[in-house]
């Protein structure tokens, strides 16, 4: 064979070698954020006003920025995973014994590189602002048709600017609202309008252009007029004392105009100029050239060099991978060279995002900024390449790799020790024992630790990849806002446990898949069925340790997850530059709905529960409409259920439509309030800031007062159902890594068609879930319906599958 074609051979081979574990690595890492993304917006997809042409338009909208992230971090494992499997067969060895350079080894992967590169760079600069533009268009739209969602009974909606509404019930036949009660206010003007009604719904005006509106029928309108001290128009709240017109009157059908706030992304609404992100990289360079001032320009600058370069990620991990993987003339296999590429990539994300931010501010031009974290990682590219070191001789990843070493090698002798212990007894009991077992022994050590180190890595793969995903969510309002990085590190840090909560039973069985293809591609599991051991001890020690996983991820649900998910929401709110609301807030105040069809709004509860600027609202309860309404600048609890009020009035509305106002004197007028201080204290808290004891009292509290509670228990319900997840799909990915077709057709096959089946697994869980918010589906059957029919399935194959 001529000698100048082994190069090219050699090529061919391993490129024909890397891309089919890239390609499973990509399809893995896109099919999970694309699932985390479709539970996101599920109530969007699910929509009944959605057809299906706009749900799948919406769904491939979501496709091109869920690729740009997860296809860089595929080319960086489909490296690590060929190079691994290239040095077990010794391919490599004997290349290099041939003396092929290191720059021919690693020309398959530069060129899959650059094929990754070339694929970013299009998505990047045309495909996804198009997709995200369409995507906002679409989600604006389906949410103006689905708003009636939003609006549940006894729940305070303030998703329509300056408009507070509250619904007492839903007729679930006609969808109607039963008892309504609107604030609305109009800034500027000093008006405010109280509407209540004995009946309503929502309504889509499709023109001149698509909005929202509220029909009330057979109820009445309050209307204010106020003006402040200095004769300007008031902010129009009923309880300004400078009110110059108050008028009252009944109708039998009133139209008001909404529009949804939500419709429009925040971060859209921050940035200027608006809509860069969903400009073409042409667009964007003729809005730096045409920008009004230096501001606009870098911003557009910076955006158009961030086009380029961050497609360059696909280049530069994967050499880098190449190199941190070689070390002079071997390749290494061990999962702390896996970890220290990863956490490298990571540290190549946060540059590029601090480079970003710095060249937003005007430090730094705006290709320095933007091109730093690449040309530091290719300036040690070439150097490596050039003088035959890689990156694994400087010594802070030389440190970092000897501690991994070091930490392994202690873990795997001391388990080594206690399975020796546990596992070596007395020549004579040996010989007189007829039935020996032990959870701890050789076999179960064999299967577990090769599980484990792949669930281990597949769990940081994950991890890491959705924590790039969200970290570029955030770079518009970390501009916006001025986050610096080391606290948006801390809001991921804490965000960190709950994604690793969410993968686990995900990464547990690409673990389950990998790991046996390992075991059979060395042989061992062939070794271990020719010993006579059957397929079900292989199916119950990978159960006992699924379970065993469960346990672990209810503990973590319970124990550590409330206090990460309060602190990463306080963090995430301040960096979106959001007010974190524990109550309802509109207009100024809080607002609370209580028994005996009254509505209360505060200004604020002190320590000794007395109330300071309070208004109080008695609805009728045969037509829930306003019949009497009361302000307090100040009222002192003087027992459980009363206060002693001062400095304020009462309006009574007399048949005829007038108001008969009479003033409230201090320690003169007494304040009933059935539901106690208690009412005023109640906060509207998440299940995932709860434990479980924590979420069951709050339900109980809600449904004393008549709020639907069905969220919260499937909430409550997916507490032990979730974790259950990793014994499912266990039971799911056992037949696939073990059967004899798995063992014909390769690993390939079996991963993908295991991955394919979890997915469906995945789908059909956020499916049954939102079918169950929707009070289609019981809450035990919305929650353990998909359980129930995977886990029969999977007994079904492991039981009539052959091994």
């Amino acid at each position: 064979m001529n000698r100048k074609q082994i190069p090219w051979r050699l090529f061919y081979s391993t490129f024909k070698e890397a891309l089919p574990l890239t390609l499973i690595a990509f399809v893995i890492l896109t099919m999970l954020v694309f699932v985390q993304q479709v539970g996101k917006y599920s109530s969007i997809i699910l929509s009944f006003q959605a057809t299906s042409q706009v749900t799948m338009k919406f769904l491939m909208s979501l496709l091109p920025g869920i690729v740009i992230i997860t296809l860089p971090v595929s080319l960086l494992l489909g490296t690590v995973i060929a190079c691994s499997r290239l040095a077990t067969d010794g391919e490599l060895t004997a290349a290099q014994s041939l003396g092929i350079s290191k720059l021919h080894l690693a020309l398959p992967f530069i060129f899959t590189g650059l094929l990754g590169t070339l694929v970013t760079f299009y998505l990047s600069a045309e495909v996804a602002p198009r997709s995200l533009k369409e995507l906002k268009s679409l989600r604006a739209r389906i949410l103006l048709q689905e708003a009636n969602n939003v609006i549940r009974p006894r729940m305070f909606v303030t998703t329509f600017p300056n408009v507070l509404l509250h619904v007492q019930d839903i007729d679930a036949k006609t969808g109607e609202w039963v008892g309504v009660f609107i604030l609305q206010q109009e800034p500027g003007k000093g008006v405010s309008r109280l509407l209540t009604a004995e009946r309503g719904q929502l309504r889509i005006t499709p023109s001149p252009q698509m909005a929202l509106e509220a029909q009330l029928y057979s109820g009445l309108s309050l209307e204010n007029r106020s003006v402040d001290k200095s004769g300007k128009p008031g902010t129009g709240i009923f309880e300004e004392a400078g009110v110059t017109d108050r008028a009252v009157s009944d109708f039998q059908k009133l139209s008001i105009k909404l529009t949804e706030k939500a419709a429009q992304d925040e971060d859209e609404r921050g940035d200027a100029p608006a809509g860069m992100t969903e400009m073409t990289i042409s667009e964007v360079a003729r809005s730096a050239a045409k920008a009004p001032d230096n501001k606009d320009r870098i911003k557009a600058m910076v955006e158009w060099h961030k086009r380029i370069a961050f497609p360059f990620a696909c280049l530069t991990l994967t050499c880098l991978t190449f190199i941190m993987a070689l070390r002079g003339r071997r390749f290494t296999t061990r999962p702390r060279t896996v970890i220290a590429i990863l956490f490298i990539a990571m540290g190549f994300y946060l540059v590029l995002v601090s480079g970003q931010n710095i060249a937003l501010s005007g430090k730094v031009p705006p290709w320095l900024g933007v091109w730093l974290s690449n040309i530091l990682l290719g300036l040690y590219i070439v150097k490596s390449f050039s003088t035959n070191r890689s990156l694994t001789s400087l010594p802070v990843i030389s440190t970092i790799t000897a501690l991994l070493s070091e930490a392994g090698d202690r873990i795997a002798d001391a388990w080594r020790g206690l399975v020796k212990s546990l596992t070596v007894k007395d020549e004579n009991t040996r010989a007189t024992s007829t039935v020996r077992f032990s959870i701890i022994n050789l076999i179960n050590y064999l299967i577990v630790s090769e599980v484990a180190k792949f669930y281990l890595l597949a769990l940081l793969a994950l991890v890491v990849t959705t924590v790039i995903f969200t970290l570029f969510d955030l770079i518009p309002a970390m501009a916006r806002t001025g986050t610096s990085i080391a606290y948006a590190a801390s809001y991921l840090a804490y965000l960190s446990p709950q994604l690793a909560y969410h993968v686990t039973p995900f990464a547990f069985l690409v673990a389950i898949l990998m790991g046996c293809s390992v075991l059979t591609r060395t042989n061992q599991l062939v070794i271990i069925y020719g010993a006579g051991q059957s397929k079900y001890r292989l199916l119950g020690v990978i159960s006992l340790t699924a379970l065993s996983l469960s346990g672990a991820l209810w503990l973590l649900s319970d124990v550590m997850l409330p206090h990460t998910n309060r602190e990463q929401d306080i963090r995430y709110s301040r960096i979106k530059s959001r007010q974190l609301e524990q109550t309802t807030i509109a207009f100024g105040r809080k607002w609370v709905f209580g028994r005996n069809n009254n509505i209360y709004s505060y200004q604020r509860i002190e320590p000794d529960n007395t109330l300071i600027n309070t208004s109080m609202y008695h609805l009728s309860p045969s037509r829930w409409v306003l019949e009497k309404s009361s302000f307090f600048a100040r009222a002192s609890q003087i027992s459980e259920n009363s206060w002693q009020t001062s400095g304020g009035w009462t309006d009574t509305i007399r048949p005829d439509l007038t108001i008969n106002r009479v003033p409230i004197n201090a320690g003169q007028n007494n304040v009933l309030i059935t539901d106690g201080a208690g009412l005023f204290k109640r906060t509207i808290n998440e299940s995932s800031k709860m434990s479980t004891g924590e979420l069951a009292d709050y339900i109980e509290q809600l449904g004393a007062i008549g709020i639907p509670t069905t969220e919260l228990k499937i909430d409550l319900s997916k507490r032990l159902a979730f974790p259950f997840s990793c014994l499912t799909l266990a039971l799911i990915a056992l037949p696939f890594a073990t059967g004899k077709r798995a063992m014909r057709s390769g690993p390939l096959l079996s991963v993908a068609i295991g991955v394919g089946l979890s997915l469906i697994f995945w789908l059909l869980m956020t499916l049954f879930e939102a079918a169950g918010k929707q009070s289609s589906l019981s809450v035990g059957l919305s929650v353990w319906g998909p359980q129930v029919m995977f886990v029969a399935l999977g007994l079904y194959l492991n039981f009539k599958l052959k091994n």
